[in-house]
């Protein structure tokens, strides 16, 4: 019970703090030190959530690497292309204003491979994912963790390759940990952070 509280007040703290951003828009520089605060401070919280790491990884990377394929496809219909476009180009502009900051590159790096897929893969997994199955079944409980996913970073039609994406991780998560899924989740922001830096 104390740790249901627990990660409903944690829960509530990432709504808030995210709200809170998302009204402010404050500069880059801003916005990467109290969003690395943010995930820093929620962090812990992610020892809440039962960390376990199964055999079906090859299983799990597989799903992801079908899920990026589906997201491709996904982001080429028109309602989509668009929006998934601004999101690309909003995302790129953050993280080369970020990586200008002080600081910038090591923490986008932390923030990115570290702090986003613990953090949001326990939020979205551990808890989400949790409180679907045991209301609504697992068919559900992918559904809802992944599309709140998507729309946690992304409102309108460019969220819908990002669900996709995600239910890869809902995937990993449920066939073998959070762990995987987590690490599925940084290497996801990885690839990002690479294409982004090469081909900028």
């Amino acid at each position: 019970m104390a740790a249901r509280r627990a990660w409903i007040a944690a829960l509530a703290s990432f709504a808030a703090a995210c709200a809170l951003l998302a009204l402010l828009r404050p500069r880059a520089c801003l916005a990467l030190y109290l969003g690395t605060l943010i995930y820093g401070a929620l962090a812990p919280a992610a020892l809440l959530v039962k960390w376990r790491l199964g055999r079906g990884l090859p299983l799990a990377l597989l799903a992801y690497l079908a899920s990026l394929l589906a997201a491709g496809a996904l982001a080429l219909l028109p309602p989509v292309r668009a929006d998934y476009a601004e999101l690309q180009r909003a995302q790129a502009g953050l993280i080369r204003l970020a990586l200008g900051c002080p600081l910038g590159a090591p923490l986008v790096a932390l923030h990115a491979l570290v702090l986003a897929p613990v953090v949001e893969e326990a939020i979205f997994r551990g808890v989400v994912f949790e409180a679907a199955r045991r209301r609504l079944g697992t068919v559900a409980a992918y559904a809802v963790s992944s599309v709140a996913f998507a729309l946690a970073h992304r409102a309108g039609p460019g969220a819908v390759p990002l669900a996709a994406i995600s239910l890869s991780f809902a995937f990993a998560y449920h066939r073998c940990g959070l762990a995987a899924s987590a690490l599925l989740h940084s290497l996801h922001n990885a690839l990002s952070l690479l294409l982004f830096l090469f081909l900028g």
